[in-house]
């Protein structure tokens, strides 16, 4: 109220202590808050913000390649909480179908069930027999009872052959009415070989299996052995080159060595390759080139000669004849 004075005795009051300062709303479930600043009241003017549109809605994940999604809910950036569902481990793998009567099976691919795409194959009856044909003795012709009389892998009923028909030769028929033609083209028989045996080799060009009425495609024969060798001797002939013969050793031997470039397994007509000879000493080859009073050399009046090499009976020969020569010469002077 106004005083004596005509001065108002209030006071202002004081502001809120932390009136005009920066404050926070509480945070929504997703963490987010809103900014605002402090009234007089001493309450902040920020509001808790609103949570995204569809939170916590229920959506669903992209599918796969199987059509295959998961179910979740918008969370607090708007997007959905699950992701694309991965794929089977099996899914696209290679895969085959159960097999049929005759082991033969189809090929696929695993769906996204798990199974299989291939199917198993039909058992094939083309004659109708309820015998597949794998099976059947005769696939082309329907004989149930699959009866081989001759025990030869076709049926009665389409063997020319069989007991009940009688057929045979070249072509024939049986009851079935089953006609094919034999018909095999061979070619030259070989030489015959060292065991007595000569082959050739036969195609079948007629309409009957391979079975029935096949030529011989080995037989006898008598082995002739090639010209230059022996009867009853290997057809490899020995081609023999042999090396010169060495010294003679002290034991009266000598020796030498003896290929046969054929190489056969069985060489014939070896040559020697060891025989006797007479050893001539060092010490007899020196005695020998000279005679008792005079020298060859100096009978001659040449220049002495180099001593042929030691051992060597060529050597001795040489001298022999030397010394002949050497009588010989002043005999046939004095005459003429």
């Amino acid at each position: 109220m106004t005083d004596c004075d005509g001065v108002c005795d209030a006071v202002v009051p004081d502001l809120p202590e932390d009136y005009g300062l920066l404050c926070y709303s509480e945070a929504n479930v997703c963490g987010e808050v809103a900014e605002g600043t402090y009234q007089c009241d001493g309450s902040c003017d920020a509001v808790i913000p609103d949570l995204p549109d569809g939170y916590g809605d229920v959506c669903y994940s992209s599918a796969n390649s199987c059509d295959d999604m998961s179910e979740g809910t918008i969370n607090c950036d708007s997007a959905c909480t699950v992701e694309i569902p991965a794929e089977r481990e099996d899914w696209n793998v290679s895969c085959t179908s159960e097999a049929n009567a005759c082991g033969s099976v189809n090929y696929g691919f695993t769906d996204c069930n798990g199974n299989c795409t291939a199917e198993k194959p039909a058992d094939s009856d083309q004659d109708g027999d309820g015998v597949v044909d794998c099976n059947d003795n005769c696939p082309s012709v329907a004989n149930p009872d699959q009866f081989d009389g001759n025990h030869n892998g076709l049926g009665d009923a389409c063997d020319p052959l069989s007991v009940s028909s009688g057929g045979g030769g070249s072509s024939g028929g049986g009851s079935s009415g089953f006609v094919c033609t034999v018909d095999w083209s061979c070619g030259d028989w070989s030489e015959c070989g060292k065991d007595s045996i000569q082959s050739r080799s036969c195609q079948n060009i007629g309409t009957c299996p391979d079975s029935w009425s096949t030529p011989a495609m080995n037989r006898s024969c008598t082995y002739v052995a090639p010209a230059g060798a022996s009867e009853g001797s290997s057809s490899c002939l020995s081609d023999w080159s042999c090396s010169d013969w060495g010294n003679c050793s002290s034991d009266g031997t000598q020796s030498r060595v003896c290929v046969d470039s054929n190489n056969c397994e069985i060489p014939t007509d070896k040559p020697l390759e060891s025989q006797q000879c007479t050893y001539v000493s060092p010490h007899e080859e020196s005695s020998a080139s000279q005679i008792t009073g005079f020298s060859v050399s100096n009978l001659f009046h040449v220049p002495r000669l180099k001593p042929l090499p030691s051992g060597s009976i060529l050597s001795a020969l040489v001298i022999i004849a030397l010394l002949i020569a050497g009588f010989i010469s002043p005999l046939l002077y004095r005459k003429f």
